[in-house]
């Protein structure tokens, strides 16, 4: 087992201290597209530790998101994994897949996470958090957040310096290929107009 080896006017966020916190701008109710099938899935570790310790932590969660995606059906819209949490924006299309694939995912990450660190038990503080993104607008928002939480935790200087989020593949600049772009080509013309929007954080 390979484990070890780390021209538009959109709104602006407004400062926020979790994902719970989103700004929706002010628009005609009847223009707002329902996104029922969408949510937002997020954890975090035990006691709030790390739950990747290395690179290789990383990319074999990843591995195993490429690997299981097409047993379920559900579209991995945008992630972003960080040191001691995950995001997910997920499509469902089966009611109930989303939390299979989860479960999968990190019942398979959390052994072999386990083995490596010599540890036993839950590796996460609870069950996944699951929450339906509501509109486009609140989506908007989302993917941003997500793709902006390496910078926010000063990790980084810029999004596209993290590996290990969706951002490089919504700008086309990555060969790993896990997210289901449709909704970089509902929102944006293309991946400098995305990056546009991104960048008026």
């Amino acid at each position: 087992m390979v484990f070890l080896k780390k021209k538009r006017t959109f709104a602006r966020l407004k400062p926020c201290e979790g994902p719970s916190f989103f700004y929706h701008p002010m628009r005609d109710s009847a223009t707002i597209r329902r996104m029922s099938q969408f949510f937002h899935i997020y954890n975090r570790g035990a006691n709030r530790e790390k739950i990747f310790s290395n690179e290789g932590n990383y990319r074999f969660l990843l591995n195993r998101i490429q690997r299981y995606l097409p047993d379920y059906e559900i579209a991995l819209a945008a992630y972003c994994l960080m040191p001691n949490h995950y995001h997910f924006l997920i499509r469902e299309d089966c009611a109930g897949d989303k939390s299979r694939f989860i479960q999968r995912l990190f019942n398979s990450y959390t052994q072999a996470y386990n083995l490596q660190n010599r540890r036993k038990g839950t590796l996460f503080e609870s069950r996944m958090r699951a929450k339906e993104v509501a509109d486009e607008y609140y989506a908007l928002q989302l993917i941003r957040y997500i793709h902006l939480n390496p910078v926010r935790a000063g990790i980084v200087c810029a999004p596209g310096e993290w590996t290990f989020s969706s951002h490089t593949e919504w700008l086309d600049t990555c060969k790993r290929n896990i997210c289901d772009t449709q909704l970089r080509r509902r929102f944006f013309q293309n991946s400098a107009d995305y990056a546009g929007f991104i960048a008026l954080d």
